[in-house]
């Protein structure tokens, strides 16, 4: 296993300046996080060498502009609506005037009050002597730090190289491929083209636009679903959850679609209309049970952009989790697990005990009893237990939500290592529809909109109204802080990412 704590530590302390670097620049804030990951994911390729690359910092902020630059050709778009950060009153006039200036100059101004970089660092990543207008640096650093800081997670970084590095694999075997064919038509004349496969079956248009995302999560009210930075119209969406670089969602009908960063749409399949997908980002991995024909579960891999195992499974089974490439299913007979061992996939085995729930980070949550859950570390063994019926593991492992007396109760959130409760930040007896464990400590969840006094019966502005809050994971007794991002109508409909 490669030793990656000095990349860990030395990004962690870089990532307040990357960022900040970033968002002068003109990169949206929300965007920011996932740029920066991209740079540190391709420096992590160049680490064990590092003493050959020279100055480090020098190299690090060279590759963090190449980033920006792949980010401005992937999603041209992306900064549209975003002239209000940094919370500076002298941003807006700051930005008119760095983008009159030559792209080195403002590249070197930029650096200049972002960063710790010295004149001879910024010309090494630069490559010339471009410098920013002098007047520029002391409002650049102020603007600068009013820049909004996301939490920086190295295990994003890693799950972001391991999903680029399989991408890069595939382009390379594509390129080969293509070339492979060429010979192959040459060679078979018009045959080839006679009974080359038709394209897939289509989508209906839908009306797609970019949008910022007030929220941390994605989320879909009133026929809108909502990522990123774009917006789209689909009717009777059922569940979906959001990989590298897009979407994937489920409908009433039980289409199963992609959604890239675009809005653009892929079918990938068909299931059950009340059935149940995953989706992993860190494995670039989509698994659903198709019913088109006879029940198969069927592993997509969104780098190979293919379907790369189908297995015939029971009727009425349906996908719980995928976690460290494997896929975890549940049925008539029990749970069980499929995954890629010695270069291809396994059988299907059975997952003891009965009762899976959910697999996340290494934890696997199984219901004991009607009332308990089980939490079980599959690289340590840990077992610890927790009242409540249903759960959601955290992505990292480290926190499971529940529900206290049945499956409409009170959310509750538990430690997953110690079993210790987790204030949800929410106030007592709030009324939860729905909710999101991010894995950085943060808990969204979609609330009833409590009255001031209820003693004073509805109120129009109150009445029927749901909330959707971001709350910070803390101990019991501790002030939390949540963030209401959005308020709709109850009745409106609406679906919080898996």
């Amino acid at each position: 296993m490669r030793d990656d704590g000095d990349l860990a530590a030395y990004a962690a302390a870089r990532w307040p300046s990357m960022i900040r670097t970033l968002v002068l620049l003109g990169v949206a804030p929300h965007r920011a996080a996932y740029v920066a990951e991209g740079a540190v994911a391709r420096l992590r390729d160049d680490w064990r060498h590092r003493d050959e690359l020279g100055d480090l910092d020098s190299h690090a902020f060279r590759v963090l502009l190449e980033a920006r630059s792949r980010e401005r050709d992937e999603a041209p778009d992306a900064a549209a609506d975003h002239d209000l950060a940094p919370d500076d009153p002298d941003w807006p006039a700051l930005r008119r005037r760095l983008e009159r200036l030559p792209d080195q100059e403002r590249a070197a101004a930029v650096l200049d009050a972002a960063t710790d970089l010295a004149p001879d660092q910024v010309e090494a990543v630069l490559g010339d002597a471009a410098r920013g207008p002098d007047d520029l640096r002391e409002p650049l650093a102020r603007a600068a730090s009013a820049v909004p800081l996301p939490a920086f997670s190295f295990d994003d970084v890693v799950a972001r190289h391991r999903v680029e590095r399989r991408e890069r694999r595939v382009r390379t075997a594509r390129r080969a491929g293509v070339l492979a064919l060429v010979v192959a038509v040459v060679a078979g004349g018009w045959t080839w083209w006679a009974t080359r496969p038709g394209p897939p079956p289509g989508l209906s248009d839908v009306a797609v636009e970019r949008r910022d995302n007030p929220a941390p999560v994605g989320w879909y009210a009133d026929g809108t679903l909502r990522l990123d930075v774009v917006a789209l119209r689909i009717e009777d969406l059922q569940s979906f959850a959001r990989v590298p670089r897009g979407a994937v969602y489920a409908d009433g009908s039980g289409e199963v679609v992609l959604v890239d960063s675009g809005g653009d749409r892929t079918r990938l399949g068909e299931q059950a209309p009340d059935g149940a997908f995953a989706a992993s980002a860190p494995d670039g991995l989509v698994a659903w049970v198709d019913v088109a024909g006879e029940p198969e579960l069927r592993v997509y891999d969104l780098a190979a952009d293919e379907v790369v195992t189908s297995v015939p499974v029971a009727a009425a089974t349906r996908v719980l989790a995928i976690d460290d490439g494997r896929v975890y299913v549940a049925g008539p007979d029990g749970a069980f697990v499929l995954e890629w061992e010695d270069e291809s996939w396994s059988a299907l085995a059975r997952v003891s005990p009965d009762g899976l729930l959910d697999v996340a980070g290494f934890a696997a949550a199984h219901q004991a009893d009607p009332q308990t859950v089980d939490l079980v570390h599959l690289q340590s063994g840990l077992d610890v237990s927790v009242p409540g019926t249903g759960a959601q593991v955290a992505p990292d492992g480290a926190h499971v939500l529940t529900r206290q007396g049945g499956p409409g109760g009170p959310v509750r959130l538990y430690d997953a290592f110690t079993g210790r409760e987790v204030a949800t930040g929410l106030a007592p007896g709030a009324q939860v529809y729905a909710a999101k464990l991010d894995g950085r400590g943060l808990a969204t969840y979609l609330v009833e909109l409590a009255q001031d006094d209820p003693a004073d019966g509805p109120r129009l502005s109150n009445a029927g109204s749901l909330q959707l809050v971001s709350c910070p994971l803390e101990d019991p007794g501790e002030e939390s802080t949540c963030t209401v991002h959005l308020t709709f109508p109850k009745s409106a409909s609406w679906v919080l990412e898996q």
